[in-house]
């Protein structure tokens, strides 16, 4: 059997229920050393940069992003503030700015993984985060020696201008972009300074934001709630979208509205309401964990197996999602119908540890097809975390139509797996509350994380396409095997990688 490889660190937002003393003394470990000759560090006047309390505060207003290890351990960390300023127009070496500005700064690595690449990855984190806000425009300060050279902080302003971009806040004005403050300073009333320092502000357009297109697509919203749609995608997500090829978008379905999908499944599970042969092991491609149930259940189109699922909540707001997202920019209407191309329930049982391995939706799908994109909506029944398995993301821009080569996974009787081209140091994690779901294109690259947890992960996934395409897959006699058994997982890999 394939041993899968084990999984890069991700990036997701801190919560309440993280090691809070262990990521405060993460951080002050590292500004320590980072500060080292700059503040003042005794036993009379010991140097906190980050207390408790304040990280709490970061947790509660979700401004902090942790890197976690493949076995949940927190490695790393970064701020971020989503909205400093509405700016004013300002001349810089990318032409003049405008929008609006976030800010992220305080980058940790637990010295074990330092120079591997993290900061990189957290820096990469913390400014799509800001971009999903709708900040076209990222800012970051630098506290350094006025009269001296440090050399951790030169190697930082190195990385911030010279590989990163980023440029004074006022161009060519060194004094106007800093404030001085003198040694025997106070910082946030606790932090002693025992040197003169600048404190410099440095910005950069956030890459692959487009400030001009923020306006029109957040004006389409008044638009979209006059063509009564039930669910109105708002422009930054649209924009996060189109830039990185997923987004999360939350409390789309109501509670219960959930309640019924969950009760629904649990018939199909305990065989009151009958699967017929459209329930398989999406999981296969891996030795069984319980002998009694699947590695991951996969239920193939549910919707012919009961009528309550005709014209449901998520498959009517799905259509209007597909069709949002991939509407031109500016346009004031919808210019074409997407329709409903398959479903599927799929369940991860407690503890079954079954990952699905990295791979693009496209792969499944025939060559010939004449428009490719796709609208994949991922719907949790329950709150979906890191443990319980939640998806991952390579940011992947809807601008991308290379489909990697794919092969079995495994054994060969469950999923596909690639290798994506740039790695997955980038990989983004979607833990999302019941009723929320990350939508994602048919390219990205994406990965379901195994289930850790004592509880389910259940989850009710809609793919939306073209309705011509449609059309043209079915002439093509490609129908997800709808008329075909689900039972026998190498039939489907067969059929995706024609072997």
């Amino acid at each position: 059997m394939t041993s899968l490889a084990t999984p890069k660190p991700s990036v997701r937002l801190a919560t309440l229920d993280d090691n809070v003393h262990h990521v405060t003394a993460l951080i002050n470990h590292a500004y320590k050393v980072g500060e080292r000759g700059i503040v003042v560090d005794t036993l009379e006047q010991p140097f906190e940069r980050m207390r408790q309390e304040d990280l709490r505060n970061l947790i509660q207003s979700q401004s902090l992003l942790l890197l976690v290890s493949h076995n949940k351990q927190i490695i790393g960390c970064v701020k971020v503030n989503k909205h400093i300023t509405e700016d004013s127009p300002y001349s810089s070496l990318h032409g003049t700015l405008q929008g609006k500005v976030g800010e992220w700064g305080g980058i940790a690595v637990v010295p074990e993984h330092q120079h591997q690449g993290y900061g990189t990855v957290l820096q990469q984190a913390a400014e799509q985060c800001l971009r999903e806000h709708g900040c076209a425009i990222a800012q970051l300060e630098l506290l350094t020696p006025s009269h001296w050279k440090h050399d951790h902080k030169e190697r930082l302003r190195q990385w911030y201008c010279d590989k990163l971009g980023y440029t004074l806040k006022i161009q060519d004005d060194y004094a106007s972009s800093t404030t001085t403050f003198s040694s025997g300073a106070l910082l946030l009333g606790r932090i002693l300074l025992g040197t003169d320092v600048d404190f410099t502000l440095y910005r950069r357009k956030i890459p692959n934001a487009k400030p001009s297109l923020l306006a029109p697509v957040a004006k389409d919203v008044d638009a979209a709630t006059a063509q009564g749609l039930e669910y109105v995608v708002p422009g930054p997500k649209i924009i996060s979208f189109r830039e990185n090829g997923f987004v999360v978008l939350d409390h789309v379905i109501s509670p219960p509205e959930i309640n019924r999908y969950v009760d629904l499944l649990k018939q199909m599970l305990h065989g009151e309401i009958s699967t017929s042969n459209k329930r398989g092991d999406l999981g296969g491609h891996t030795n069984r964990v319980d002998q009694e149930v699947e590695n991951t259940v996969q239920i193939i189109h549910p919707y012919v197996l009961t009528s309550k699922l005709d014209g449901c909540e998520h498959f009517r707001i799905g259509e209007e999602i597909a069709e949002q997202l991939y509407t031109p920019v500016g346009c004031k209407s919808r210019t074409e119908n997407w329709g409903l191309d398959c479903a599927q329930f799929i369940v991860k049982f407690a503890h079954t540890d079954t990952e699905t391995p990295w791979h693009q939706d496209q792969s499944y799908y025939p060559d010939e097809l004449t428009d490719k994109r796709a609208c994949n909506i991922w719907l949790a029944l329950e709150d979906c975390t890191v443990e319980s398995g939640c998806m991952r993301f390579v940011p992947t821009p809807l601008t991308c139509s290379e489909l990697t080569p794919h092969r079995a996974a495994g054994n060969g009787k469950g999923a596909l797996m690639t290798d994506p081209p740039n790695g997955v140091d980038t990989q983004v994690c979607t833990p999302l509350k019941a009723g929320s779901v990350v939508v994602f294109n048919n390219y990205t690259y994406h990965f379901g994380g195994p289930n850790t947890s004592d509880g389910w992960r259940p989850a009710f996934v809609a793919q939306y396409r073209p309705k011509r395409m449609i059309q043209m897959c079915r002439e093509l006699g490609f129908d997800h095997g709808k008329f075909q058994s689900n039972e026998d997982g190498s039939n489907r890999t067969k059929r995706a990688t024609k072997e």
